[in-house]
């Protein structure tokens, strides 16, 4: 019983070490503080995403998924989430 029990406390500090939520703040060399982070946009490439709609900059969802894509990066600076 006490083994399981430090098991998952292994575990859960393990994953609390890997997520880090004390150091999401950073303050460079240049003295300002920052926020680190990764942001990832996935655009989903199947069949279905070659469907054309009347839009007027965007024949298919595909190319509809590229423009906001293209704009979420455009409103995003570097070192900034959304």
């Amino acid at each position: 019983m006490v083994a399981a029990a430090t098991r998952c406390l292994l575990v859960f500090l393990l994953g609390l070490a890997l997520a880090d939520p004390w150091g999401a703040t950073v303050i460079s060399l240049a003295g300002h503080i920052g926020r680190t982070g990764l942001n990832v946009i996935v655009i989903d490439n199947s069949y279905s995403m070659a469907y054309q709609a009347d839009r007027p900059n965007a024949k298919t969802h595909l190319d509809q998924a590229k423009i906001i894509a293209q704009s979420l990066i455009n409103q995003m600076s570097p070192g900034e989430n959304p």
